[in-house]
Order: structure tokens, then sequence, then C-alpha cells
């Protein structure tokens, strides 16, 4: 079975899909319409680099949650979190 591109989501007006920065799925959501923010990417300025790094600690100090800082996906922003997402920045 094939599908025409963007077909399986049409049906779904609101999806917002969650990516990482150098991932498929990125690719594949702007080459559709797909609205999608980048995990890791906090200010949204469509790249991961050490301001976003700022804004975790921060998100993480407050507590406040967002999922473009939860680098793990276990629904928190802590410390792992920006560790993790200070390795990327350094290797990428």
């Amino acid at each position: 079975m094939t599908y025409e591109a963007g077909y399986v989501f049409a049906a779904c007006p609101n999806l917002t899909a969650y990516v990482f920065e150098s991932d498929y799925a990125r690719e594949y959501a702007a080459a559709n319409g797909i609205a999608y923010k980048i995990i890791g990417d906090m200010n949204s300025d469509g790249a991961v680099n050490i301001l976003d790094l700022i804004r975790s600690k921060k998100s993480a100090a407050s507590s406040e949650y967002s999922i473009s800082g939860d680098m793990d996906l276990d629904g928190e922003i802590r410390s792992d979190d920006l560790v993790l997402l200070r390795r990327y920045i350094i290797l990428k």
C-alpha cells in the first residue's frame, strides 16, 4: 500500500510533530506542511544552540515545562536533560 505525501496526516489539522534537529521526521514534516517543533530548541529559532541551553537551565530551575527542553522525553526538565542538551550542542 502506498500513500501520497501528507495524506496520512491530512485528517489531523492540529497535529504538531516533535522532532530532533537532524531527524528525517523534520524533513518530512517540512516537506508536507506539517507543523513541527524541534526538541532542544527552547527559543524556537529553528536551531539548537547555547541560547537553548541557557533557557533550559532557567526552565529547570523554575519547574516550567516545555517539551522542547525535555531531551529524554520523560515529562520533566531536569539536570539530565541539560546534560543531554549540552552534549548535543558540543558534538554537532
